[in-house]
């Protein structure tokens, strides 16, 4: 298995409630620097502005935050093709062969799960 780390840089715009530094909200800035405003952020980008203008939030502008991805990569004995497995999570394949987060096929491209009974958990951790 072989290990990958992402770099990825994101910028938000951070605003914060005056009395808790910390809690607040923040909207994500694209590529191009503009604000990604959704139905289901409007509505708070609209109240922070709000509150800041009351005194009752204080924008931070615009923060960049740097985060780091380690992606697990196995080569599907079924296909041949890449799979990516996330911590914690299972990875799929595009034909369908599915993986735990060690690698391990767990079911094959038909659905067919591989059971084996002497399975215990707690071997893995």
């Amino acid at each position: 298995m072989k290990t990958i780390k992402v770099h990825k840089i994101a910028k938000w715009l951070v605003y914060h409630y005056a009395n808790e530094p910390g809690s607040g909200y923040s909207f994500a800035i694209d590529s191009d620097g503009r604000l990604v405003l959704t139905d289901a952020n409007r509505a708070n980008y609209y109240k922070a502005r709000l509150a800041a203008k009351h005194g009752d939030m204080i924008c931070d502008g615009i923060v960049e935050v740097v985060s780091t991805v380690i992606y697990h990569v196995v080569t599907c004995p079924v296909c041949g093709r890449k799979v990516y497995l996330y911590a914690g999570f299972c990875g799929a394949c595009e034909c369908g062969a599915a993986y735990d987060e060690y690698g391990i096929l767990i079911a094959d491209k038909d659905g067919k799960i591989d059971y084996d009974e002497s399975y215990d958990p707690a071997d893995y951790y």
